[in-house]
């Protein structure tokens, strides 16, 4: 269920909570909703309201968008400036005030406010555009506003900021690998990341998104021709005889990266059943010649790769 806050204490606004039951039947393949990996990087990048100063960016797992989404007062929603208005900046939980862009990405709870000088505005029934309703914080949609106040801040809304990571198959950690040093390396598909280990288990790095270009893991699934998956992320993982990462996403990407996370290179692949094209590809490993053997799930198949 989503967790909100009452209209009138915005202050302690709780980040949504989203659990198995509340997630469609047909979760992995629906259209309507669909949650992702939030990952850290936009969190901390994005302006936070001073009403989320009792809210722990730990928390910030994902974002949940969709169709079918009603919010609720205390959602937290992650939103881009549209057009910036009358409340051109936002109060930080620091107390410092940032000013607004077009373009820039905040995080506030919806809620209800009636302010006679200002705005009034309630909390919208869909995830379509609102506005900024309140310096410290608070989207809604406006219903009236004072003649001497500009026109409200508008607001583009990217999907409600979650705690939990649903339970899934896919989610992660999926497949293992390890380096020559011992080093453990994970994929997640959720989080769209690989994470780097120590050999008890302590985080060392991790690196990858969910955006659908060189270095990311994003780019959704085409199951077939008129159906895309709510699926992203990597999956699969092996060490090369050069000590070499190479990461399958399910997109597709094949991708070569150093033990730092850094992007050297990979397969110039994508989605398709041509040789040199996958559907979901999962497992990879090297055999002793430094060949790459490539499970091409959906096409059925194992490809083999002679690698220089």
């Amino acid at each position: 269920m989503y967790s909100s806050i009452s209209d009138h204490r915005p202050a302690q606004a709780m980040v949504i909570c989203v659990e198995e039951g509340q997630l469609p039947a047909d979760g992995l393949f629906s259209e309507k909703k669909s949650v992702s990996g939030l990952p850290g990087s936009r969190v901390r990048v994005a302006k936070l309201g001073s009403t989320m100063r009792r809210v722990p960016v730990s928390v910030m797992k994902t974002l949940v968008t969709g169709a079918d989404i009603k919010p609720r007062a205390g959602d937290l929603v992650l939103a881009r400036v549209k057009h910036v208005g009358h409340q051109s900046r936002l109060h930080l939980p620091c107390g410092r005030r940032a000013r607004l862009f077009k373009g820039s990405e905040i995080i506030v709870p919806y809620g209800n406010r009636y302010a006679v000088h200002q705005f009034e505005a309630v909390v919208p029934e869909t995830l379509g555009e609102c506005q900024l309703v309140a310096a410290g914080g608070v989207a809604g949609k406006v219903t009236s506003q004072h003649d001497g106040v500009r026109s409200a801040t508008v607001l583009e809304p990217i999907g409600l900021v979650g705690n939990i990571i649903p339970k899934s198959r896919v989610g992660g950690p999926q497949f293992l690998a390890f380096d020559k040093a011992g080093h453990l390396y994970t994929t997640e598909g959720m989080m769209g990341r690989v994470q780097k280990l120590t050999r008890e288990g302590q985080p060392i790095l991790s690196w990858g998104n969910l955006k659908d270009e060189p270095g990311g893991f994003g780019g959704k699934f085409i199951v077939s021709k008129d159906k895309v998956a709510n699926l992203e992320g990597p999956i699969g993982i092996t060490v090369d005889p050069h000590d070499h990462i190479w990461v399958a996403s399910i997109n597709g990407r094949i991708q070569q990266f150093d033990t730092n996370g850094k992007l050297l290179g990979g397969l110039q692949s994508g989605q398709g059943s041509e040789p040199g094209k996958f559907s979901a590809p999962h497992t990879l490993a090297f055999n002793s010649r430094g060949d790459l053997f490539i499970v091409d799930s959906f096409n059925q198949r194992i490809q083999k790769f002679a690698m220089k």
